[in-house]
């Protein structure tokens, strides 16, 4: 959201079941979180800032900045993510450590807006 609030859902019961707010937190453009393996969750935001969420706490595990997040998608038994970006690069990232282990330059032309 532009009001830099994160929150996951229960969609079963249609409410928010956690939620951060009133950090210095950019616009989140795209959230990721493991719903069987862990309380893990990994958001992505315009600005290039990505940042590992423990969902039973409310203050970010490790963030890192790489390049404008417009999708992502995390496996974090692996913890690996991938995100795409709006110039059409895609990038694998570590989360382990938050290192970009690669960059695919020449993905897309456009704007990758899902993965």
């Amino acid at each position: 959201s532009d009001d830099g609030i994160y929150c996951i859902w229960d969609l079963s019961r249609m409410v928010c079941t956690y939620l951060v707010q009133g950090f210095n937190v950019p616009s989140v453009w795209s959230m990721d979180r493991s719903f069987h393996t862990s309380f893990a969750a990994l958001s992505g935001s315009f600005d290039g800032s990505l940042e590992l969420w423990d969902l039973r706490g409310d203050e970010p595990l490790r963030g890192w900045r790489g390049l404008s997040v417009c999708t992502l998608a995390s496996n974090f038994t692996a913890k690996r993510a991938v995100s795409g970006t709006y110039d059409g690069r895609l990038l694998l990232w570590n989360l382990q450590d938050g290192v970009c282990e690669g960059v695919c330059e020449e993905c897309h032309e456009a704007a990758i807006r899902s993965v």
